[in-house]
């Protein structure tokens, strides 16, 4: 497919153009209230979603542009779409996000999935099986699994009022536990928990192995910076415009220094390192702790995940 603009030269014109417009826009009120910044942040955000998927110049049908999109996965923040859209502070976002999963839905091929992510959080951990029978019934069957995440105390995520309590991660098990086993649910956790806070009837669900950030899988952004973890809060020590063949990514997965830490459990405490589930368990989420990524500075900061069991009674 082609590209409206194909070169450095070219978005740097575009972005000169954004610049100087933004410039000239101030002698107006309410964008002298924005100021250029803020200006130059709009006309980006209009510019890049006022676009059709055009081929020379001709638009491409949804089917043709579907077929390179391996997955399509939205979050989902209430039952209903009052309670989505003031979560994301965006008036009509759940009516679109339910469309589009709906299109794509209607255009994808068999080995195409859909998903649905749910955060775990205060205000849906007492609302979560009407936040994911709801969202099931929505898509009409086209729902391949639920992807649960948890909130880490990093970035715009350190307000507490996104982080659930110990107590009550057993209360969200239980749910999950019978929607699986009374609907059918495939459910996915994209972050472990860890295995001592949760009951032993409910650990089946969990994944084996401790968290893959940084075994199996890692984040990589738009400006080819590589992160252990997607929320991580740490650079790793190449970009991937310098890994351009698999010797070197090689080379780099098995000598970044974060990396090779990572993998050694450097962030637990002795407590987490002499448990008799540690191999299942990995010590639970990386980033799931008060003080957010262990990486994050060049001393580890050991400790352990915010939601790990008071004591081993009951493992």
């Amino acid at each position: 497919m082609g590209t409206l603009i194909s070169s450095t030269q070219g978005l740097l014109f575009v972005i000169f153009l954004m610049v100087a417009f933004a410039l000239w826009l101030q002698k107006y009120k309410v964008c002298r209230s924005l100021g250029p910044v803020l200006t130059v942040v709009v006309i980006g955000i209009v510019l890049s979603n006022t676009h059709d998927y055009r081929d020379n110049g001709q638009i491409v049908p949804l089917e043709e542009v579907a077929k390179y999109v391996d997955e399509m996965s939205v979050t989902v923040h209430g039952a209903t779409a009052e309670e989505h859209d003031a979560f994301n502070g965006v008036p009509g976002s759940y009516a679109h996000v339910m469309e589009n999963l709906k299109e794509f839905a209607r255009v994808k091929g068999d080995n195409q999935e859909i998903s649905a992510t749910i955060n775990v959080m205060p205000h849906t951990i007492h609302n979560m099986e009407q936040i994911m029978l709801r969202t099931a019934l929505e898509l009409n069957g086209n729902l391949d699994y639920f992807f649960i995440q948890r909130i880490a105390p990093s970035g715009r995520a350190k307000d507490k009022a996104f982080f659930i309590q110990q107590v009550e991660v057993n209360e969200v098990m239980k749910v999950f536990k019978a929607l699986k086993d009374e609907h059918g649910f495939n459910i996915e956790f994209c972050d472990v928990f860890p295995w001592c806070a949760v009951k032993p009837e409910y650990r089946d669900m969990l994944p084996k192995g401790g968290c893959n950030w940084g075994t199996e899988v890692c984040a990589v952004f738009a400006d080819g910076s590589v992160k252990r973890c997607a929320i991580g809060e740490n650079t790793l020590s190449a970009n991937m415009a310098e890994l351009d063949t698999p010797e070197k990514f090689k080379a780099f997965w098995e000598t970044d220094q974060e990396l090779q830490k990572f993998r050694k459990m450097a962030h637990l405490d002795e407590q987490c390192k002499t448990c008799e589930m540690l191999q299942d368990c990995g010590g639970g989420c990386t980033m799931g702790r008060k003080d957010g990524d262990p990486y994050k500075t060049e001393v580890t900061s050991v400790g352990h995940d915010i939601l790990r069991a008071p004591s081993r009674e009951g493992r």
